[in-house]
């Protein structure tokens, strides 16, 4: 035993232990290390993840609580009346943190005027829902996304009232700060991005005191779609019931629908319908280019009761009988300096001298030496005409049409 013990010794004592027998740190303990490395990076995620929850439910419970919907209230109407200047009325609002969604309920925004008169503006209920990808790039300010994106604006039963006083006021606030910002409105709706848009069982009157008209749209119905293709807003606008009273002619009672898209530098009148009366009826398209320097074009066809357009504008006297339309119009590129070359038809008895002639003498467009060209056909069928010293009934005619601002010509009458 002791033997052994002194060769283990003198084996221990003697030649040195290669180097591939020396024995390596235990991995068990490197293991041990990066596992508590893990475990505490994930504590620490979360213990983040929970204070987020926390903070997210938090505010999601207190934002069900009355005070918050006080709160929200009041911070709304300050805002609405430093823009607007008016008086806002609002009988309650909502906050949907699940659905980010806000719901005004009975706003009222008071103009200029009278006690006991129609506010200039309301509505019985607004939605407002925003994209989710747009609210939370919007909190965190990033790029291009930092603008408040729209999945919906709904407003049902708007009411709008505009009063024109003799001395030439309405009954529009005025805002207490006037915005100062130069970005056009139709940059500003396009960077909304909304994907719906809806206007349901509007009212929209108009009382001019001065000159007596009168106008009411009910049953007004709109929508607003984002193209995201086109970057453009699709709209569609219906007013199923359109009454409008001048001086003293009667109700008329009309219906119109248009539909269209608005750019950032273009405006596109797809369809347009006009129904008023028995036989009044138009259809129209139109489109208009850079609204800094305006290029339209427009086509206009249909008919028009004589009797009904009499009740529309105020013109006295027609009786009756039905004119057909069918016109074709655009702009013209000229200076204007062309465009007051030559006065326009209804002023040419007592047109003004030019201050100075020199800056006039430019030569017109031989297409369009004016600003725009209308062109089409008008005829006219059992048409009446009634005043104090001339009665006309059952006219028929027809004549081609070309109308520039400084000439009104009809040819191949019949």
């Amino acid at each position: 035993m002791s033997a052994e013990n002194n060769g283990m010794s003198a084996e221990n004592n003697g030649t040195p232990t290669p180097p591939e027998m020396v024995s390596s740190p235990p991995p068990a303990r490197r293991r041990g290390m990066g596992g508590r490395l893990l475990r505490g990076v994930a504590w620490l995620i979360g213990g983040a993840l929970l204070l987020l929850v926390v903070a997210v439910g938090g505010f999601w419970w207190y934002s069900t609580t009355p005070d918050f919907q006080h709160r929200l209230n009041e911070k709304v109407v300050e805002v609405l009346e430093n823009a607007t200047g008016g008086k806002v009325e609002l009988q309650g609002l909502s906050f949907s943190l699940w659905h980010l969604a806000i719901e005004a309920d009975g706003l009222a925004i008071h103009g200029l005027e009278g006690p006991g008169q129609a506010p200039y503006l309301s509505a019985e209920k607004i939605e407002v829902r925003v994209k989710i990808l747009s609210f939370f790039a919007h909190t965190t300010g990033t790029g291009l996304a930092s603008h408040i994106g729209l999945d919906l604006l709904r407003v049902e039963h708007p009411e709008f009232h505009l009063i024109v006083y003799k001395d030439g006021s309405t009954n529009q606030p005025v805002p207490k700060h006037p915005s100062t910002r130069k970005t056009p409105l139709q940059d500003t709706l396009l960077d909304l991005k909304a994907n719906d848009m809806e206007l349901v069982d509007g009212v929209a009157l108009l009382n001019d005191r001065a000159i007596p008209f009168d106008v009411a749209a009910r049953n007004v119905e709109a929508q607003v779609h984002y193209l995201s293709a086109s970057d453009r807003y699709g709209f569609s606008v219906q007013l199923e019931d359109l009454q409008t009273k001048m001086k003293t002619q009667e109700v008329a009672r009309s219906r119109l629908r248009f539909d269209g898209e608005l750019g950032r530098n273009i405006a596109v009148l797809k369809n347009l319908e006009f129904d008023s009366g028995k036989s009044s009826e138009l259809h129209a398209t139109a489109t208009l280019k850079d609204f800094s320097k305006p290029e339209w074009q427009a086509k206009i066809k249909g008919a028009l009761d004589l009797k009904q357009v009499s009740d529309l504008t105020g013109f006295e006297g027609l009786t009756g009988g039905v004119v057909d339309l069918a016109l074709d119009g655009h702009s013209c590129e000229v200076t204007p300096a062309v465009a007051q070359r030559r006065p326009h038809f209804w002023q040419r008895r007592h047109a003004p001298t030019p201050a100075n002639p020199a800056k006039a003498k430019l030569a017109p467009s031989p297409e369009c030496e004016a600003g725009y060209l209308v062109v089409g056909s008008a005829k006219v069928y059992k048409a009446g005409y009634t005043n104090q010293y001339l009665v006309l009934h059952d006219v028929d005619g027809g004549a081609q049409l070309h109308i520039t601002p400084s000439e009104l010509l009809l040819t191949a009458l019949t």
